[in-house]
């Protein structure tokens, strides 16, 4: 499932980019983001039920790219947005 894939990402430090498409039920981002300190670009379309970025964010000093287009049921962006100094393109 996606939620044991995401469990994993610590595993991946020298990813790049990482794209999910369509998601129905993940409510939050999962432990395992913050481990991803040269992730580039993220793409999170259409998660119909994401509420929440937490601060699973913060560590993502070189993110050039944030796109979570049509997730129409985020309420929550919270101050880690301030330590993405390189972000370049962000889709909401």
């Amino acid at each position: 499932t996606l939620e044991e894939f995401l469990s994993e990402l610590s595993n991946f430090i020298v990813l790049e980019e990482l794209n999910f498409l369509e998601h129905k039920k993940l409510k939050k981002l999962l432990k395992g983001f913050e481990s991803l300190t040269a992730l580039k670009i993220l793409q999170m379309k259409k998660y119909e039920a994401l509420e929440e970025f937490l601060n699973r964010l913060s560590n993502l000093v070189v993110l050039e790219e944030l796109d979570f287009s049509k997730c129409r049921n985020l309420k929550k962006l919270l101050k880690e947005f301030e330590s993405l100094v390189y972000l370049k393109i962000l889709q909401m």
